[in-house]
């Protein structure tokens, strides 16, 4: 399950640097960016947040994303998208606007309605990571790898936000460093923190039972961690603890690692 957690950061993070560096160059050598607040480059910010919540659903309740939950993750996305092009369609003009307070001039328009609601979902997506379901002991990682995530995730969107507010070359260059920045921190994290011993709840759970099955019914003389791997097979414990491993598939679990 770790692989597929793995393979969708992959993929992210390659569609964000195909997604930036052609921006960030242009940038550099002086061309003018799209304007922030367009449509459509608020419905890719929006796909690209909504993206990124799916490698930490992934991480946290392994095997829960399949084709028809990614979907519904997409569904409000794929609904606006709609409304868009319907938009399009029946010939609403978008001005272009350099700045949400140059935008918000013009509140009474469906146009800037329209963006507005794009701006205040950006931040919906990072609610749903801590609501998320939770598969009990198979959790594939601890309160404070979730907390440096969500902390991750919402700097970069205000870093976003800051470009919507003044849309001025120099934030444009500020974002796109803290952009790569936050990417490449969540990788550090995938790489070097998240797989990581440490003393969760989900890992007190466990040394609990263990130790209950450790402790003999007669006595209470606790059986040592080195008489217990000296005869594993001649151990009754052993036995216990092995068919508990393979009855609950605890063996899954990182925390145990």
């Amino acid at each position: 399950m770790g692989e597929r957690s793995r393979i969708i950061l992959s993929v992210i993070v390659l569609f964000s640097v195909f997604n930036y560096i052609p921006r960030f160059i242009a940038l550099i050598n002086g061309y003018v960016p799209d304007f922030a607040v367009s449509a459509n480059m608020l419905l890719i910010a929006n796909f690209m947040i909504v993206s990124y919540i799916m490698y930490p659903i992934e991480v946290i309740s392994p095997g829960w994303l399949n084709f028809w939950r990614i979907l519904k993750l997409y569904t409000v996305w794929l609904f606006l998208l709609g409304i868009y092009l319907l938009s399009l369609w029946i010939g609403i003009q978008y001005t272009p606007y350099r700045s949400l307070p140059e935008m918000l001039a013009h509140i009474t328009k469906f146009e800037v309605w329209f963006r507005l609601i794009l701006c205040l979902l950006m931040f919906t997506p990072g609610l749903f990571i801590i609501f998320i379901h939770r598969q009990g002991l198979y959790n594939n990682t601890d309160r404070m790898w979730l907390k440096k995530y969500v902390f991750t995730f919402f700097i970069n969107i205000l870093a976003y936000f800051l470009v919507l507010a003044y849309n001025h070359p120099a934030l444009h260059t500020l974002y796109y460093y803290i952009s790569v920045g936050c990417s490449l921190y969540i990788v550090y994290m995938e790489l070097f923190d998240r797989l990581l011993d440490r003393p969760t709840g989900n890992t007190f759970t466990v040394k609990k039972i263990f130790r209950e099955e450790i402790f003999s019914a007669d006595s209470e003389t606790y059986l040592s961690s080195k008489e217990y791997i000296t005869e594993p097979k001649n151990s009754a414990v052993a036995e216990r603890l092995d068919a508990y491993m393979k009855k609950n598939s605890t063996w899954r679990d990182p925390d145990l690692s």
